[in-house]
């Protein structure tokens, strides 16, 4: 098994053909040391056949960050080092505190306007989910094309998405993933996949 800076280097030509605009698909072999990358930081899934890596980055020997797609199915995954689990409850308030901020209340920026308040739409607000197994933090909600959170306009919000935080206390790390499908092939595959999360 490759470690991940060798992975990461690897994928170098891999990101210039991506950014000629041509679909890159993984060997047998490179994806399962882009399946060994992601066990190094506690998270564990099948890689799909249709797999494509869209961006990576190392933290010394291990993976720091990745972006991947499988068919429309997007996953952002972020790793924070250094974590106790004070500090990770904190972390994952404040994430919890940022995501349904942006989905608040606002004053109206016109004079004039029928209603001094916009509102966004109940069918478009976060969602904490209560069965989070060992995550600090699950939640659903919804993004834009750009894979963005805290627009109100369901029609601009295209992507289903799932957000989770879940700490390793023996590590001291934490991984917030996320999942993105469209919204019209929307399964639930976002808590299937971080359901396979195992610190």
């Amino acid at each position: 098994m490759k470690d991940v800076t060798q992975l990461l280097t690897g994928t170098l030509c891999m990101g210039l053909i991506m950014a000629a605009g041509l679909a890159y698909l993984l060997p047998d072999s490179e994806r399962e040391a882009f399946a060994g990358a992601l066990a190094t930081v506690g998270f564990q899934m099948e890689i799909p056949e249709d797999v494509e890596i869209i961006q990576t980055r190392a933290k010394g020997s291990r993976l720091g960050e990745a972006h991947i797609r499988s068919g429309s199915t997007q996953v952002r995954i972020h790793v924070i080092e250094g974590l106790d689990e004070a500090a990770a409850v904190d972390l994952a308030a404040d994430i919890r505190l940022q995501l349904e901020n942006l989905f608040v209340d606002r004053q109206a920026p016109y004079p004039g306007q029928l209603s001094t308040t916009l509102a966004c739409p109940p069918e478009v607000l976060p969602i904490e989910v209560t069965d989070r197994g060992n995550a600090l933090l699950l939640m659903t909600l919804f993004a834009n094309d750009r894979l963005g959170f805290g627009g109100c306009s369901p029609d601009l919000l295209t992507q289903a998405a799932t957000v989770a935080l879940v700490h390793d206390p023996v590590e001291q790390r934490m991984l917030r993933v996320e999942v993105f499908e469209p919204v019209a092939e929307a399964s639930g595959r976002g808590l299937s996949l971080i359901a396979g999360i195992h610190p």
